[in-house]
């Protein structure tokens, strides 16, 4: 993934950071999921990787006319 990422000229020698978000549902739990990856280039040479996670359960939707 990295490579493609060089190549589409997204990155380069400069980069000092990437975030990738991904949003997410799940049809079984019935939830949806927020997930960032932030990726961090220190001047060590070293890349520093965090997540954070977020869900949120779905609530099913009632019509008021069925009470």
């Amino acid at each position: 993934m990295l490579c493609a990422v060089q190549d589409g000229q997204y990155i380069d020698a400069d980069t000092k950071e990437l975030h990738l978000t991904l949003a997410t549902y799940n049809t079984i739990r019935t939830a949806f999921g927020y997930t960032t990856f932030t990726f961090t280039w220190k001047p060590s040479g070293d890349i520093q990787a965090a997540i954070h996670i977020a869900t949120m359960p779905t609530v099913p939707y009632v019509d008021a006319r069925e009470k």
